[in-house]
């Protein structure tokens, strides 16, 4: 009875010890994956320290986990409450709010889109503007109806647009000539 030759095969070269065999290993030096990729089989995988599934080469925020993003300064990075401003620029991550880029307000909240995020806005549902006085900051000006630059409530005149004066009864109003006698009228015979 005759066997069949016993064949030996040559010993398999894997340095790395990640059983991918070094003439197939883009990596020889450094253990990884297998992977149908010939350029990256046996190498390791790209970081993703956070471990958020975005890679760091892609990861605006590689060592926090955070959400998928198509703005790449976004991608990666936390935003608790999905308003687009990234946590770590959202000076009310918790709340959402609009993105305005000002480092005093960005994420925050303005319901009526003044420009004074409601936590600082006396009117938040008013669209007004900024003002030193906390009473009256976001609030609207008051009307002035002639535009004169007299609000309609102290204004005499408020439908004719005229000058601030010291008496009260005529703040507000045109300059009114006197008439004389003699204006717009004939002579007398």
């Amino acid at each position: 009875m005759r066997c069949a030759p016993h064949v030996v095969a040559p010993p398999v070269s894997d340095h790395d010890g990640d059983l991918i065999n070094d003439g197939q290993d883009a990596c020889p030096d450094t253990a990884g994956l297998l992977t149908e990729d010939a350029k990256t089989s046996g190498c390791p995988p790209p970081p993703d320290q956070d471990r958020d599934k975005i890679l760091d080469v892609a990861d605006a925020c590689p060592t926090e986990p955070g959400e998928a993003s198509d703005d790449a300064s976004m991608n990666g990075c936390p935003d608790v409450d999905h308003d687009d401003v990234v946590d770590h620029n959202d000076i009310c991550p918790s709340v959402p709010g609009l993105r305005t880029g000002d480092t005093n307000t960005n994420g925050c909240p303005d319901s009526d889109r003044d420009g004074v995020v409601d936590e600082r806005d006396a009117c938040p549902d008013r669209p007004g503007i900024a003002a030193a006085d906390g009473a009256k900051n976001g609030c609207p000006l008051p009307a002035d109806s002639d535009g004169d630059g007299i609000a309609d409530a102290e204004d005499a005149c408020p439908n004719l647009a005229g000058a601030r004066r010291a008496n009260l009864k005529q703040s507000g109003c045109p300059n009114v000539q006197p008439k004389t006698a003699s204006a717009g009228r004939a002579p007398p015979r």
